[in-house]
């Protein structure tokens, strides 16, 4: 049975490893942003941006590469493989010497990475303030956000674009969380078993495995029974089973608490961005982008289609009528086909779930801030935005019997943990929080 203990209003949901931050960050980097922003176009490469990044993450080492091409992405890829190509093997394009880590090590040679992370901040430290990575911006902003959704939303182009990059550094700091968490996990679990095999004493074995026990997951719940078979037995394969189930526990009830299964890069980006003060202004933003994408989509499918009917025509294939007859069936297939591909959860999830995610994590915000009360009421009131905004990507048929079958097709028996792990988050941060914050603020 799933332990539901994640759903429960502690003082920090979501990812237990960062707290809540103020709008400070997100404010000095939309004004940084807006300095270098001209008629929807980043003409200079701000470097007070990079100042603010700095100032706030401790990261000291970002390359901002200006592109024609895309919209933003970052080289985190080695530190989370869904970045880059959004697939785990990344392995199999790149060297191990050209990853992030590999570059700092070329760089110092004979060193040894010492890093360290303020999960109260967000702030990193120690060598992870040098480590390369380049950020890629299409400098064509109005490419990537569709202007006009933009103001029907309440956005603004300097807002979307300072905190989409917030996003593709949640990228680097929720990569180096992870790495960070696997490095302590195994030194102490190997430090546990090379003390575990020395000692001679059964209560002192046992002593080490609760320590151990807690240092991995504090919410494990004791097993007396089994910590002493596990002494009095003294096989460093069963040690290693039983560290890596809490481990395992552990991470998959920091998933839960954010609507996933496992912590797919994606989630922890726009979390990030959320935790260090992101506001109703990213789901603007984001909403634009994929409205700037059903766009783009829209205009190659009639360019396409355009070109079917003329190379038929040449070709005397059909009549003149039967070349528009195929080039529209042609048209209304490809349409169909991508909207029932929206309707699928990939690596971004869909949509529409990606933007429900992020309201969720607003009215996570709101149930574990401890701002002053005009601050709740702006966030209240943020939210209320926030779910015009949701609303408004919500496609005709979500969450029916078509999107099921579908999931069905497409992921088989992984249909129904998909949509259980997209309501899990609905219930851990549901509409009846922002409910209550209402009427305690009357």
């Amino acid at each position: 049975m799933i332990d539901i203990e994640f759903l429960r209003n502690n003082h920090v949901a979501g990812l237990e490893f960062m707290d809540f931050q103020n709008t400070t960050f997100v404010e000095e980097l939309t004004r940084a942003c807006e300095s270098a922003i001209h008629n929807g176009e980043m003409i200079d490469e701000p470097a007070e941006m990079m100042a603010v990044i700095e100032k706030y993450t401790g990261l000291k080492n970002i390359t901002l590469e200006l592109t024609d091409w895309g919209n933003l992405a970052v080289d985190a890829g080695f530190i989370n493989p869904y970045n880059v190509f959004n697939i785990k093997g990344i392995e199999l394009y790149y060297k191990r010497s050209q990853s992030t880590f590999g570059r700092w090590f070329a760089n110092n040679k004979g060193q040894i990475l010492r890093g360290t992370i303020d999960t109260r901040t967000g702030k990193v430290g120690g060598d992870y303030t040098d480590l390369p990575f380049t950020l890629y911006l299409n400098r064509n902003l109005t490419s990537v956000f569709n202007q006009k959704a933009l103001d029907k939303l309440g956005g603004d182009m300097a807002s979307a674009i300072a905190q989409t990059i917030l996003h593709e550094i949640g990228h680097i700091i929720g990569g180096l969380l992870m790495v960070h968490q696997e490095v302590f996990d195994n030194l102490l679990m190997q430090s546990a078993i090379h003390f575990l095999s020395k000692s001679e004493h059964k209560e002192t074995r046992v002593a080490i495995i609760n320590t151990v026990r807690q240092e991995l997951d504090n919410k494990a719940k004791a097993n007396d029974a089994l910590t002493g078979q596990l002494a009095e037995n003294n096989v460093p394969e069963e040690y290693v089973m039983y560290f890596s189930k809490m481990r395992e526990g552990r991470n998959t009830r920091r998933a839960l608490s954010l609507g996933v299964s496992e912590m797919n890069s994606e989630v922890i980006a726009d979390a990030y961005v959320i935790r260090m003060g992101g506001s109703v202004k990213f789901l603007a933003g984001m909403a634009s982008l994929y409205v700037q994408a059903r766009k783009v989509a829209r205009i190659s499918n009639v360019i396409v289609t355009f070109g079917l009917i003329c190379a038929l025509a040449m070709n005397s294939v059909f009549t003149a009528g039967g070349n528009i007859v195929m080039g529209t069936a042609w048209l209304i297939t490809m349409s169909m086909i991508q909207y029932s591909m929206a309707l699928l959860p990939g690596t971004y999830n869909t949509p529409y779930r990606r933007l429900l995610n992020i309201q969720q994590e607003l009215i996570a915000r709101l149930k574990n801030d401890d701002s002053p009360p005009a601050v709740k009421r702006q966030l209240i009131q943020d939210l209320d935005k926030a779910r015009a905004i949701v609303e408004s990507e919500k496609p005709l048929l979500e969450d029916t019997a078509f999107q099921r079958a579908l999931l069905w097709i497409f992921n088989g028996s992984d249909a129904k943990y998909i949509n259980i792990e997209h309501h899990t988050q609905m219930i851990a941060n549901h509409d009846v929080n922002v409910v209550a914050a209402k009427i305690s603020s009357l």
